[in-house]
């Protein structure tokens, strides 16, 4: 029963990042440079209860991410009562193909379909293994996976490695690891790993490798393979390794053909 309600956020980060406010069905953002103390004011009407809920969204380049919703204000004799959404979790490990554009990647638009809560925990220039200059999943998965106890799980991870010539072996033995540990830490999460996308600079014979790696590794700890070879052309790319804008709802669509009959 409050006209407005208001929305105060503070962080000291200079990264790409902002926070998506979603009442009812309405969408507001707020986004980088305007978080530091910051105040976001929304009318709304005050006959009526008001679902809200908040996402942040962020791109991982030179600076972390970080903000903190320092309060939430209403009018006097206003009632602000915690909600327990019901939705289930997708959680997804993997670089800047999965984390550009922001809420306009295909991950959002994924998680909206599916009707799940999205973790999205993907980095620019991620690798699986131990690379110099990179941020590495194998020292990271465990705290950005393991907490979330996800529904879905999707690993599309790989490409970096194969940019920087990672050996075979070492990639198997570090995704083998993040997959067995992944299942063991929550058994009922639908896992789903995914190939690489071709790339103009890597030939498709090593493409095909390390996706043949893989697509064993899906058979041994027995969870699914998603093959992506086939998923864009070259005018669905903005540059030689990332796609672009305009086909992250096709990737979108991709993705839940495959997923939807599975987890129904």
């Amino acid at each position: 029963n409050s006209r407005r309600i208001s929305f105060e956020f503070s962080t000291t980060s200079k990264a790409d990042q902002g926070a998506e406010i979603l009442i009812d069905n309405d969408k507001y953002f707020i986004s980088s440079p305007n978080l530091n103390n910051q105040q976001l004011s929304i009318s709304v009407n005050k006959n009526e209860p008001h679902t809200v809920r908040i996402r942040h969204f962020c791109t991982f380049l030179y600076f972390p991410c970080n903000i903190t919703l320092k309060n939430v204000y209403l009018d006097n004799y206003s009632e602000l009562i915690p909600y327990k959404s019901n939705k289930k979790m997708l959680s997804i490990l993997g670089d800047s193909i999965s984390t550009i554009y922001g809420k306009e990647n295909y991950s959002f638009i994924l998680a909206d379909s599916l009707g799940y809560e999205l973790h999205n925990a993907s980095i620019l220039s991620s690798t699986v293994s131990k690379v110099k200059g990179a941020d590495n999943a194998i020292n990271r998965y465990e705290k950005d996976l393991k907490p979330f106890k996800s529904d879905l799980t999707i690993i599309f991870l790989g490409t970096n490695d194969a940019a920087n010539r990672v050996s075979l072996d070492v990639f198997e033995n570090n995704y083998s690891t993040m997959i067995e540990n992944v299942k063991k830490w929550n058994s009922q999460s639908k896992v789903f790993l995914v190939g690489i996308l071709p790339r103009e600079d890597i030939d498709y014979q090593t493409i095909k490798s390390y996706n043949s790696v893989i697509q064993n590794i899906s058979r041994v700890y027995k969870v699914h393979f998603i093959d992506t070879s086939d998923w864009l052309f070259d005018r669905d790319f903005s540059d030689d390794i990332h796609p672009s804008l305009q086909s992250q709802i096709k990737i979108s669509e991709k993705f839940l053909k495959i997923i939807l009959p599975i987890i129904n």
